[in-house]
């Protein structure tokens, strides 16, 4: 896939995770549509991912994957909402690290 009509108009792409497979590449996680991924260091020895989104109005969700079986399956969710201009509060505490303005940390 590729071009532009597939972002929407809060900059959401489509996120996907590939592992590599005899003829190709096969979907392990499918993260929706976001802006921005990354990943958690596990003592599973398979990395979790985080997929980011752009909820609009001041919000950004993340959902957190983790690896079961063939494929990544959503573990938790949490949602950012802007509270000043000077940063971001959590909804709820969220289970993969500390929000402080505007990062996620370990």
């Amino acid at each position: 896939m590729s071009g532009s009509c597939l972002c929407g108009a809060t900059g959401n792409c489509p996120l996907r995770a590939y592992a590599p497979k005899k003829d190709g590449y096969r979907v392990v996680a499918d993260g929706g549509m976001g802006w921005a991924s990354g990943l958690v260091d596990t003592k599973a020895g398979v990395p979790d991912l985080v997929f980011a989104t752009n909820g609009g109005g001041g919000q950004i969700g993340f959902g957190l994957y983790r690896y079961v079986g063939e494929r990544y399956v959503v573990h938790a969710c949490e949602t950012l909402t802007k509270k000043d201009r000077a940063g971001y509060k959590a909804n709820n505490k969220i289970l993969f690290g500390e929000v402080r303005n505007h990062e996620i940390l370990k």
